[in-house]
């Protein structure tokens, strides 16, 4: 047996898997850019119709290539669901949310969220219902399945070096976002995404807790938002 042939034709194969995820995460880069360089785009903020288009858009383009081409990659499926750590990683992830505020001095709700609460109610449900049911399967594809898999392989198959890596850049992705401790939330989350994602070994779990998590988040500033209009 050719020993070394074979460890060439190996490292070929696995270094193309590395590339076809790492363009995933471009694919996923550019498409979030594109109102960059599309004119219309600020009347599409302003009218709220400028993200569900933009999301639509990810979710049409990055779940069919992910499921061609990756689904059946290790760790990169559904994954061996298991109720006890998911329980554990949601309430960790509320914990993220509505702890950290509290212990972040002068935390402020970003001009980005406020602004989804005065949308046309119909604009604002289409937001909701994109970020809960759209945004989490394509970016866990992305960033737990694809960028995750890409950084272990950079670094050594270190699971804690590549949690830290895709956290960091999850979390520099969300361009919607200014405050800082906004970006702190998402990386925290990010870690618990990616901890879901290697203990069962897939990426389902954490797209349910993504979508879950976004749904309470959406929900509770809805209603806060209700209550405070009432009040005034």
């Amino acid at each position: 047996m050719n020993v070394d042939g074979y460890n060439r034709e190996y490292n070929i194969a696995r270094n193309k898997a590395v590339t076809g995820c790492f363009a995933m995460f471009a694919l996923f880069f550019g498409i979030t850019c594109l109102p960059f360089f599309f004119e219309g785009s600020k009347d599409l903020m302003i009218t709220g119709y400028l993200y569900p288009l933009l999301f639509g858009l990810e979710f049409l383009t990055i779940v069919p290539l992910y499921y061609l081409y990756f689904y059946k990659r290790e760790g990169m499926g559904r994954g061996d669901f298991r109720f006890g750590i998911f329980i554990i990683l949601f309430l960790c992830i509320l914990l993220i949310q509505f702890l950290l505020p509290f212990v972040t001095a002068g935390y402020q709700t970003e001009n980005w969220s406020a602004s989804q609460m005065r949308l046309d109610e119909h604009v604002f449900w289409l937001n909701a219902i994109v970020m809960i049911l759209l945004v989490p399967v394509y970016e866990e594809m992305v960033f737990r399945g694809c960028l995750f898999s890409v950084f272990k392989y950079w670094l050594g198959n270190n699971n804690y070096a590549a949690a830290v890596a895709v956290s960091v850049v999850f979390s520099a992705c969300h361009l919607q976002y200014i405050d800082w401790r906004s970006f702190l939330t998402l990386f925290l989350v990010s870690l618990m995404l990616v901890i879901g994602r290697i203990k069962t070994g897939g990426i389902l779990m954490p797209i349910i807790l993504h979508a879950l998590m976004n749904a309470v988040v959406i929900g509770i500033q809805y209603v806060s938002f209700l209550q405070y209009s009432g009040g005034a």
